[in-house]
């Protein structure tokens, strides 16, 4: 089996420099597996990466592969290859990292392990895989990840070890991560990089669908985009085709009463609580898949505003909805806030891009942070976060209408969970692309290849057209309004 560890790591050398005897069972394998699983979400999961390149390691996951994992990891402390952040009040959580000195380029490392350790490995990739149903029901998907969708190992390897450099040589051009609001770190970035050049070159795809918004992951949707020209399918250069600006556009959906309206045979009266989304992949599942309250008439405060959901929706046809719709429409909008964000605000965006990261707290923060500095601490990226949310006051001044339902899906049942519109219009999205957009492609040209990267859909360059017209066809079909598609060639 394969794994992946610092390529400059000499774990022969590390183990006689320093006694490992001292671990009960000890065995090179298990500490290979547990240096593998910190690689695995350092490189994979970079949303867990917390200032300084720490992640946090779940303890279920760990002993399901080595049940004494936290003794090799004090080993590997003490012999300078970890380094452990340790779990402050109020700051962060607990997280590890590889020491300065590995955190360098990954490399592919090969081992044989007892049958019974290979069994329970594959077992567990297994659970966190595809299930066998999904196996079944996207194989028009998953059948194009295979020998002939390769990557240029050496060409990659040489442009990422060169970005890396530039980068290091020039703080000012370093990449600033909108979401987590800080420079990405070049050491890394490279590190996540070499992590997926081994593994597109191993053909390892890793293929899952998380249980968010149902989105199709793999090693190529993982990808850094710095990668994506070195790879081609069958020799032939590829093209993506994203729909832009996705999540305001999909949004437009829930400004329209129709899309409410499709529940209300499940539901007696008003659609008036939304929403527990397991699945939107079709009406006939709908009242599995939403939970709808059957309250009548139950009204719930929000700055003195009693509209229901449904009265907002009865006035969709507003002056804020119409201007709303028309820059999502225009590719207008983030150019609209950014300028009403400077002009109110006295914030300076350095790049226009920027005011993206304000934009995503808009829709998806919490609806008590609202007019004020807030600090709050988010479990899933174990990290504490200080937001300006004024924006929302000014978004909430220039578009009073699609705020109010905004908040009201994030209310949700007993006001418990915020993510219900991430989850909503993440579950449209990836509805439309697998299950509506692939699904008819593979059915009308089965010999048509292509992949997705959630919001886009890769394809060669001979097969762009086809592609792009059934994407228009659909999103304008299932949304309302015509997407902006834009296209990326991908090529060296």
């Amino acid at each position: 089996m394969w794994f992946y560890l610092p390529k400059n790591l000499n774990l022969d050398e590390i183990f006689e420099k320093y006694d490992p005897s001292g671990i009960k069972g000890f065995s090179k394998e298990k500490a290979v597996l547990v240096l593998n699983q910190l690689t695995l979400v350092k490189a994979r999961y970079k949303y867990k990466v917390m200032p300084g390149g720490y992640v946090p390691l779940n303890a279920q996951v760990m002993q399901a592969y080595v049940h004494n994992y936290n003794d090799y990891l004090n080993y590997f402390i003490t012999a300078g290859v970890v380094v452990k952040n340790y779990y402050q009040v109020g700051s962060h959580s607990t997280g590890y990292n590889f020491h300065n000195d590995y955190c360098k380029p990954v490399t592919t490392v090969r081992i044989d392990l007892p049958f019974v350790y290979e069994k329970k490995i594959t077992r567990f990739r297994k659970k966190n895989g595809l299930t066998p149903e999904q196996q079944k029901e996207f194989s028009y998907l998953t059948k194009w990840y295979n020998e002939d969708l390769q990557i240029d190992k050496e060409a990659s390897t040489q442009a990422v070890y060169a970005d890396w450099l530039h980068k290091m040589e020039n703080p000012k051009e370093r990449t600033y991560d909108l979401r987590a609001r800080r420079y990405k770190i070049p050491d890394d970035q490279r590190f996540s990089a070499t992590y997926s050049i081994e593994a597109l070159s191993n053909f390892d795809w890793n293929m899952s669908i998380d249980d968010f918004g149902f989105r199709f992951h793999t090693t190529f949707s993982n990808m850094s985009s710095f990668i994506r020209p070195f790879i081609k399918y069958k020799g032939q250069n590829l093209v993506s085709i994203d729909i832009g600006n996705c999540q305001p556009y999909l949004s437009l959906r829930l400004l329209d009463r129709s899309f409410y309206e499709l529940q209300k045979k499940f539901s007696e009266g008003a659609f008036c609580d939304l929403i527990t989304i397991y699945d939107l992949y079709s009406v006939k599942e709908c009242k599995r898949i939403i939970n709808i309250k059957r309250e009548r008439e139950r009204k719930e405060e929000s700055k003195g505003d009693t509209l229901m959901l449904e009265d907002s929706l009865q006035c969709s046809d507003m002056q804020d909805v119409n201007l709303y719709r028309n820059l999502v429409l225009e590719n207008k909008l983030y150019d609209f806030l950014k300028q009403e964000f400077e002009t109110r605000l006295g914030k300076k965006y350095a790049k226009p891009k920027d005011v993206k990261g304000d934009v995503y707290h808009l829709y998806f923060s919490r609806n008590e942070q609202y007019g004020q500095n807030y600090r709050y601490y988010n479990e899933k990226k174990n990290r504490w976060y200080v937001i300006d949310t004024r924006t929302k006051v000014i978004f909430n001044e220039l578009f009073p209408t699609v705020y109010n339902i905004f908040y009201r899906i994030k209310s949700g049942p007993d006001k418990k969970d915020y993510t219900l519109l991430a989850k909503l219009l993440q579950a449209i999205e990836s509805y439309l692309v697998l299950k509506v957009i692939c699904k008819r492609i593979s059915i009308e040209r089965p010999d048509v290849f292509f992949t997705t990267i959630h919001d886009s859909i890769c394809t060669t360059e001979e097969n762009e057209a086809y592609v792009t017209s059934v994407m228009h066809e659909e999103l304008t079909k299932a949304i309302g309004y015509p997407p902006t598609l834009k296209r990326e060639l991908w090529n060296k």
